[in-house]
């Protein structure tokens, strides 16, 4: 799995993969199929699921069980 900037330029997960998961805001980083490729910390502890149920819920699921405020962000995040 790699991530590609603004720039084009390819950031593979070794480079990012330790910043995402220390990060204290919560991360999801979603595929194009819609579901999610990588779930940091602070999205499972923000959530209250483990990684693997969090990595398999459909992103309208998690945000139809999310508090207001995680329920808007998700949704900004669904417009991006």
């Amino acid at each position: 799995m790699s991530l590609t900037s603004a720039a084009g330029a390819i950031i593979q997960p070794a480079i990012w993969g330790d910043a995402f998961e220390k990060a204290p805001v919560a991360l999801l980083l979603k595929t194009e199929q819609g579901g999610y490729a990588a779930v940091n910390r602070a999205a499972c502890d923000l959530t209250g699921y483990t990684r693997d149920e969090l990595m398999s819920l459909p992103p309208e699921e998690l945000s139809a069980r999310a508090p207001d405020e995680l329920r808007q962000n998700l949704a900004e995040f669904e417009r991006t």
